[in-house]
């Protein structure tokens, strides 16, 4: 079990990690960026919530185990958009994409 003081070290974190995800979303025109911001988002959150499920008096699920799953879940599925909007598209900016409709 970790204290308090590391518990609002790891909060803290996480809101850092999903603020500077959300600002790079809004801040790039790249895809790839785009999916690196998303990532970042979901692994504050995540972040978070481990610490949320951790301090339950009788945690029933294993953070490391939650991480580990949905930023695997997370990579397969940014990878998949970046792949078939490549293969699609012969580009990954999403100007050029968005411009290339119809």
């Amino acid at each position: 079990m970790i204290n308090m003081n590391e518990q609002l070290i790891l909060i803290g974190l996480g809101g850092v990690l999903a603020v500077s995800g959300l600002c790079i979303v809004a801040a790039t025109r790249n895809l790839i960026k785009i999916a690196m911001g998303m990532q970042a988002i979901i692994l504050g959150s995540l972040l978070i919530t481990a610490v949320a499920l951790n301090s339950l008096p009788e945690p029933n699920v294993d953070p490391v185990l939650l991480v580990t799953s949905v930023c695997a879940a997370s990579e397969t599925v940014s990878l998949s958009i970046l792949y078939l909007a490549r293969e699609k598209h012969r580009t990954i900016d999403p100007q050029k994409i968005s411009k290339l409709k119809g």
